[in-house]
């Protein structure tokens, strides 16, 4: 049995030389954390705050993504072999996310990340798409002769920062995770259409 400490110790009551030592014991672990490098385990198992996304994540990620829909795929054609199939659904998910290294909040954290990725690089296209109709509009109510000038600022105003807003709320959030997500763009579409059941085949990530 391990032994009880004495709660009435306290830093007050420690020799000088010992709280010395103590506190400088202290200070570096803090600037040891502080300073220690961000690393991502192939095993993914770490928390959904500090969850870095790469590109053998995504990789890996859609990988397993594909696993877990053949298996709901396979386990809804057989529901009637399960008193519960939603619940014995789950359970084998998650054994399966554990067999391939995942947690499951990591693996749901992962899937957020990646689709708010692919969806700020659509409003990243359809901002750049629409562009030049965005400058033409501007230009048409600069020389519109029924408004005010006061007006056209006013009109200008809220279409550009209809746009900063896009960007300020879907796209620099996100930013920091496009590199591992963009070269899977296409794969993940293609994820979509099969897991809906418009294509025959997922993707083959290699």
């Amino acid at each position: 049995m391990a032994p009880e400490y004495d709660k009435t110790i306290t830093f007050a009551s420690m020799p000088v030389a010992r709280l010395v030592l103590v506190s400088f014991f202290v200070l570096c672990v803090i600037f040891q954390s502080r300073a220690a490098p961000s690393l991502t385990v192939k095993t993914y198992e770490t928390t959904s705050d500090s969850l870095q996304l790469t590109k053998s994540l995504v990789r890996d990620w859609i990988k397993t993504r594909i696993a877990v829909a053949k298996l709901q795929k396979k386990m809804k054609a057989n529901a009637a072999d399960y008193d519960d199939v939603v619940h014995a659904f789950f359970a084998k998910r998650e054994t399966l996310l554990k067999s391939r290294g995942w947690q499951v909040s990591v693996f749901d954290a992962a899937k957020e990340r990646i689709n708010a990725a692919i969806s700020a690089m659509e409003t990243a296209d359809d901002l750049a798409e629409s562009k030049a109709d965005y400058e033409e509009e501007i230009t048409d109510i600069k020389s519109n002769k029924y408004f005010t000038d006061q007006q056209k600022q006013k009109m200008i105003d809220g279409m550009r920062m209809e746009r900063e807003q896009r960007k300020i709320r879907y796209i620099k959030p996100t930013k920091p995770d496009w590199p591992a997500v963009r070269p899977y763009r296409s794969a993940l579409q293609q994820l979509t259409q099969w897991y809906d059941g418009n294509i025959p085949n997922p993707p083959e990530v290699e």
